[in-house]
């Protein structure tokens, strides 16, 4: 058994918290971005952002936005959540306090002053679930960006057949992202995919969404996300040293892009790690 400095130890600590990144680390692959948002930098957001690129329009808020099925349309669009407006439909996103400790996801779909839908996402109780970013081209594909704290939702349903298909085992503790697409005529999560990053010993912990999806223009979903520790390569591998110099990488600014659907990931990319397989170009 390896004895561990205090150092060493400190770092693993911290590590495995469910706090933001450090800016510490050592770089190994760039995460640049060909489809970043504006005001973005390295892929990661630094506040609210909204914008178009690809036929798309993209909105995103680094804190989620209150929300509430029972408003009016004006009331809706008036709380400064993260929207996108095509035509005369606007599509925003939050989440609605059900309970004391409990928060639901919600999509809602305004044509005009009437209301589409109004989707509560996770369908599960008592599991604080939020979304962020919306991502949709006006017809049919609609992206939403969630963080959820747990399993037991309708997107495990959803993500059965994506590149990471349960929250996995954290204790409903950590934050995890989750990234959605919809039906735009409905609201539903039709599939899905988890995104978390982890601690020693493959427990799930802390990945929260830096941005809003964006849609590249072959059609590949790029996803930006800062993490508590370790991020993943496209096989599910740490990209951390975890075993020889656990307290050397620390990573931040993580950037992966999906199959369209959400299936596989095809590359990954962040700073202050040492082992990234197939970084994004």
């Amino acid at each position: 058994m390896r004895i561990l400095g205090v150092t060493g130890l400190l770092m693993l600590l911290s590590c495995a918290s469910d706090g933001g990144a450090s800016s510490g680390g050592s770089s190994s692959s760039g995460a640049s971005s060909s489809g970043a948002a504006s005001g973005s930098s390295s892929g990661g957001s630094k506040g609210p952002v909204s914008g178009s690129e690809n036929g798309y329009q993209y909105a995103f808020a680094p804190a989620s936005v209150g929300l509430d099925c029972n408003d009016t349309a004006a009331a809706a669009l008036a709380r400064g959540a993260p929207k996108v407006t095509v035509g005369g439909s606007t599509i925003v996103v939050g989440y609605q306090q059900v309970s004391g400790n409990d928060q639901d996801p919600i999509v809602a779909r305004y044509d005009g002053a009437q209301k589409v839908f109004c989707e509560h996402s996770k369908k599960g109780g008592g599991i604080d679930g939020r979304a962020y970013g919306v991502t949709w081209d006006g017809a049919d594909h609609l992206y939403v960006v969630y963080t959820i704290f747990g399993g037991g939702t309708a997107f495990d349903a959803a993500a059965k057949g994506g590149w990471v298909t349960s929250y996995g085992d954290g204790g409903a503790s950590s934050k995890v992202a989750v990234v959605g697409a919809l039906d735009p005529k409905t609201g539903v999560v039709t599939r899905a995919t988890f995104v978390p990053s982890k601690k020693t010993g493959n427990k799930t912990n802390t990945l929260v969404p830096a941005d809003a999806l964006h849609v590249l223009a072959d059609g590949s979903l790029e996803f930006f996300g800062s993490p508590a520790w370790c991020t993943l390569n496209p096989d599910k591998s740490i990209m951390c040293d975890a075993t020889t110099n656990p307290s050397k990488d620390y990573p931040k600014e993580y950037r992966a892009r999906f199959s369209p659907d959400l299936s596989a990931m095809t590359c990954a990319s962040a700073t202050g790690v040492s082992i990234v397989k197939q970084p994004c170009p």
